[in-house]
């Protein structure tokens, strides 16, 4: 891993020089992948996050979309190790019931692949969902036009 030189002048002297590591990353193009909400089988809320294990803990946030914020983000992410990249849509709905005036009823749909990221690479990710129907994942690299090589779909878990 390469050392980055990090170095303080003050006062016509140097003062303090620290070498600390550089760490790898790549850029990700997220997509909001849904319709507009606050409708009938709209999305509300979508979810993009990584981890480093197939687990809850220790999750990071990538971006989250909701029904007012704008179509894409880019991100930064940490490279040269395998990460795990979560994406979940929800949809809510108000209805009414009998013993209650009205309800609130949550649909999601999930999505988690797994795959290496290049150092320098850009990725294009869009989970595209019909909630409470069915959703799909892309990643795509930049300068291929084409997904990661190790990119391999894995049962999402829901935190």
């Amino acid at each position: 891993m390469k050392k980055l030189l990090v170095c303080g002048f003050a006062s016509l002297a140097w003062n303090a020089c620290l070498a600390t590591d550089a760490v790898p990353m790549a850029m990700f193009v997220l997509h909001k992948g849904y319709d507009k909400g606050l409708g009938f089988e709209s999305g509300t809320a979508q979810y993009y996050d990584y981890n480093f294990e197939r687990t809850c803990k220790g999750r990071k946030r990538l971006k989250k979309f909701l029904w007012t914020t704008g179509a894409d983000a880019t991100k930064e992410a940490a490279a040269g190790s395998p990460i795990f990249l979560a994406a979940l849509v929800k949809r809510f709905d108000v209805g009414t019931g009998t013993w209650a005036p009205f309800s609130l009823n949550e649909k999601h749909c999930a999505n988690t692949v797994v795959f290496t990221p290049v150092a320098g690479e850009t990725y294009d990710i869009r989970q595209q969902a019909v909630v409470g129907h069915s959703c799909t994942i892309s990643v795509v690299a930049a300068t291929s036009n084409a997904p990661p090589p190790d990119l391999r779909s894995v049962e999402p878990l829901i935190c």
